[in-house]
């Protein structure tokens, strides 16, 4: 993809289908403004990044989530910064950081159930990795 290049990926579902985003070993990854559901319960994430580079969350949602696991997955992300996402989640973890290559992970104005926890990170991840703050870099 060139430089400055926008692509709109739009991916109609059948009544009941299930809908779930992995971006396994990518770069410069941005998502603006999506808003992503089921018609039925998925314990599945709806966001799963492994092994990307440069990734930018804003104004993402996730409008129905799992009761057993986290809204979103990243494993060995690198450079990220996560603002202004919202979940509809009442409980539990909205995301989920792993992996040791993980690094460079910012939050900036998540919207959160005040009994959910913004994130959660694996045994393995660097202490520090993840931040809150108000800016990107």
């Amino acid at each position: 993809m060139k430089k400055g290049r926008r692509h709109i990926l739009s991916m109609p579902c059948l009544a009941g289908a299930r809908l779930r985003l992995l971006l396994p070993s990518c770069r410069n990854v941005r998502f603006d403004g999506v808003e992503v559901g089921s018609l039925t319960p998925d314990a599945r994430p709806s966001l799963v990044c492994e092994d990307v580079d440069g990734l930018r969350l804003s104004a993402w949602s996730a409008l129905t989530g799992s009761a057993t696991g986290p809204d979103v997955r990243l494993e060995n992300v690198r450079d990220a910064f996560i603002q202004s996402c919202g979940s509809a989640r009442k409980s539990g973890v909205v995301l989920k950081v792993g992996g040791t290559a993980a690094s460079a992970i910012r939050l900036s104005a998540n919207a959160v159930s005040p009994a959910a926890t913004l994130f959660e990170t694996a045994p393995e991840v660097p202490q520090g990795t993840v931040t809150i703050g108000d800016s990107a870099r």
